[in-house]
């Protein structure tokens, strides 16, 4: 089989040419290559979960993808901001909303971080972070580090943490990059599921120790868009996907039946799932639900009635929520076996799957 040199576009001649050995190609000619960013959602284009929500001592899913942690006595909140039309960042694909945190007082540790499927990502190379970052107030600080995480469970190697730069915010929205050395694999050994090893990327916004104890004690209103995270010692220009490429992207880990803009559990009926039949006399009523996406790993599914919002349950016809038991669930599709009251029928019904890291 004879190997052939990669084709590339010459903008400049407006020909098809081959790539000669030793060649290098020009980083503006290649920023609309899809797969430089490995972060999902770094633009802030999707919050499936909600729109904001508070943050007392623990972590938990803000914006698809994201987590923030926000550990101490203190409630810390998260939100999504919408840029103004006249306050659009200056690049070429300004995005429309931003990820802000409040960190309350009382807290001692703050982070917001993503979970980048397969710990072998960059491994014994280089990679660059760059991300648009603000702070209410002048001066206040933020980490940046990577962790390398082998998954957990039986012979698991411990995380490996790469401590980054600390960086010094305005008032104003600046684009920040921070390149890493990430260490080789050599040795290490994943967790025995190996479902769960990831490459983390991390903002520190307290911290009780680490940076130098910059951020010991720090808290305050954090905001940032357009995060990403690519191979080599050059932040480019940001990836913006297709708004449906980027979707998919994020239902591999989480999706839902309700609209993109209604958080799971309210009461409503756009979206749901109907599944309409008169059972024989004490019977049970089996149905299956696909998924949009197939997901990473088997997920965990929650069921709530439509439109009542009551979770582990479906909505018969006459509003009435019924026990459901959910079964047989794989990356695909899963299973609802419930009951009707007598002389009723029918099960209607939200869910949300969960299959993130």
């Amino acid at each position: 089989m004879t190997i052939r040199p990669p084709l590339i576009l010459d903008q400049l001649a407006a020909r098809i040419v081959e790539l000669a050995i030793g060649d290098t190609i020009d980083g503006n000619l290649i920023e609309g290559y899809i797969g430089r960013n490995l972060l999902i959602n770094g633009n802030m284009d999707f919050f499936q979960r909600g729109s904001a929500g508070t943050r007392p001592d623990g972590e938990s899913f803000t914006l698809d993808r994201w987590l923030f942690a926000s550990l101490g006595t203190g409630t810390s909140n998260w939100g999504v901001g919408t840029f103004a039309i006249g306050d659009a960042l200056p690049v070429p694909h300004p995005p429309r909303f931003f990820q802000g945190v409040n960190v309350a007082a009382g807290t001692n540790s703050a982070w917001v971080r993503q979970k980048i499927e397969n710990v072998w990502s960059y491994a014994g190379g280089k990679a660059t972070l760059s991300f648009w970052m603000r702070s209410a107030v002048a001066g206040k600080k933020v980490g940046v580090r990577l962790v390398q995480d082998f998954g957990g469970g039986s012979g698991a190697s411990p995380a490996i943490f790469i401590e980054g730069p600390v960086f010094t915010l305005t008032t104003a929205f600046q684009k920040y990059t921070a390149t890493f050395d990430v260490p080789s694999l050599a040795g290490k050994t994943v967790g025995a599921s190996a479902v769960n090893d990831c490459l983390q990327i991390i903002f520190d916004f307290a911290a009780a120790s680490g940076y130098g104890n910059q951020l010991v004690g720090q808290t305050g209103l954090f905001e940032f868009t357009q995060v990403q995270l690519e191979r080599g010692a050059t932040a480019t220009s940001f990836e913006r996907r297709p708004l449906a490429l980027e979707l998919m992207l994020c239902q591999r880990y989480y999706e839902k039946s309700y609209m993109l803009e209604v958080s799971p559990g309210t009461i409503d009926n756009q979206g749901r799932r109907a599944f309409a039949v008169q059972p024989a006399a004490g019977g049970f009523l089996f149905c299956t639900q696909g998924f949009l996406v197939q997901k990473r790993a088997t997920p965990s599914i929650t069921v709530y009635t439509a439109p009542g919002g009551v979770p582990g349950s479906v909505a018969q016809d006459d509003g009435s929520a019924r026990t459901v038991t959910v079964a047989n669930q794989g990356v695909s599709s899963f299973e609802l076996q419930w009951s009707n009251s007598a002389g009723r029928y029918g099960g209607w019904y939200h869910f949300t799957a969960d299959a993130e890291i």
